[in-house]
């Protein structure tokens, strides 16, 4: 991805902190030579020996067949996004533009990995672990029937978070009041610190 030096981010933390909070990402791999891009929930596992990404696929998706043997693939996290008008800085001329943040990882991606259903269900709803009324065993067996489990082993990441870094202090202040108190404003607040 093309990153103008003041857009990137390579703190590891910062990068695991995104992930963990926008893990709908889109994998991209290719399958019989054309680009196929799945739509999928990714659990970050980090480890001493590298990071991965855990998640499952639906087994009638034909994109899982091509990863039989660990190939080449890069996986979007999609953060807040947002347009931002001209008539917002006091510096002028001006062009529009869009915010926004995103990470992409570059790896490998294999099946047979954990499911990844507990893991999933551990970062997003953790009251439901033991709940066998809603998370029962009898059902989980036959979902995994209809499900395809993998793992992306993560050789790299890059960050970009475009939060007008390139313009003023008082411009991006003016953004962050027109984006209002959403996640997008809270991020382009953090880059003037308030």
């Amino acid at each position: 991805m093309y990153i103008p030096a003041h857009f990137r981010c390579d703190d590891t933390a910062t990068i695991h902190a995104f992930v963990r909070n926008h893990g709908f990402a889109t994998l991209i791999s290719n399958v019989d030579g054309a680009p196929f891009a799945s739509h999928i929930p990714l659990v970050l596992v980090p480890g001493q020996d590298g990071d991965r990404l855990i998640g499952h696929v639906a087994r009638a998706n034909p994109h899982w067949q091509a990863w039989q043997d660990g190939v080449p693939a890069l996986a979007i996290f999609h953060g807040p996004h947002d347009y931002v008008s001209p008539s917002w800085y006091d510096q002028r001329p001006a062009v529009p533009t869009w915010n926004y943040a995103a990470v992409h990882a570059s790896g490998t991606v294999r099946v047979g990995a954990s499911l990844a259903l507990a893991e999933l269900i551990r970062q997003y709803e953790p009251t439901l672990i033991g709940d066998r009324n809603t998370f029962d065993p009898a059902f989980n067996t036959t979902l995994k029937a209809h499900i395809v489990g993998i793992e992306f082993t993560v050789e790299h990441w890059e960050a970009k978070f475009k939060l007008s870094q390139n313009r003023s202090e008082a411009d991006r202040r003016h953004i962050a009041d027109r984006l209002g108190d959403s996640e997008l404003a809270t991020m382009v607040r953090q880059t003037i610190g308030t």
